[in-house]
């Protein structure tokens, strides 16, 4: 199951998502940056899980 962090990360990426496809093409490029940050925490947070169950 996956932790409460990698939840939060993940739902946090899907936001930061649909607000880059809501705003000014100003503002995308730097929130492109934020959700691939997101998506490489979260990604880590379920590795470490995975690896500390096995």
């Amino acid at each position: 199951m996956a932790s409460a962090l990698t939840v939060a990360l993940s739902l946090a990426f899907v936001a930061v998502l649909l607000l880059a496809l809501a705003v000014p093409t100003a503002f995308v490029a730097w929130m492109w940056a934020l959700a691939a940050g997101l998506l490489v925490a979260a990604t880590t947070c379920a590795v470490v899980a995975y690896a500390r169950r096995k």
